[in-house]
């Protein structure tokens, strides 16, 4: 229903496509992210469709390249990856190692045309 204010309230919202709000967003529950696995291998492809993608362990102890489409990405889209290898994924055109049970949040930039980390990898 829509209240006097203007405001929408909903007990359910089912959408095929996509929902924009032109204002802020307040989710009082949780927010979950679409996500997928992947197994790990020497080259890895990740799609824009998922926002959170975990690499699994494939047994092996190479390292693994790791490309994410730019295909369908959206400007501001982010993206988490969370890599449970026992080697570390080596992110293509920067070079950037995420380490074992390490994860890094990516967002696309329209300004550089890539995903971009907004995350930095500690030393422990």
């Amino acid at each position: 229903r829509v209240d006097s204010g203007g405001r929408v309230h909903a007990r359910a919202l089912l959408s095929d496509k996509s929902v924009t709000a032109k204002g802020d967003v307040t989710i009082g529950g949780r927010a979950v992210l679409g996500h997928m696995t992947v197994r790990a291998s020497d080259s890895i492809e990740i799609p824009t469709s998922k926002s959170y993608v975990h690499i699994e362990s494939d047994g092996s102890s190479a390292e693994n390249l790791v490309h994410i489409s730019k295909e369908g990405a959206k400007v501001g889209q982010m993206m988490m990856v969370y890599n449970s290898d026992e080697e570390a994924l080596v992110m293509e055109g920067s070079g950037l190692k995420i380490p074992r049970d390490r994860s890094v949040l990516f967002v696309f930039s329209d300004r550089k045309n890539c995903w971009t980390p907004l995350t930095t990898l500690d030393a422990r």
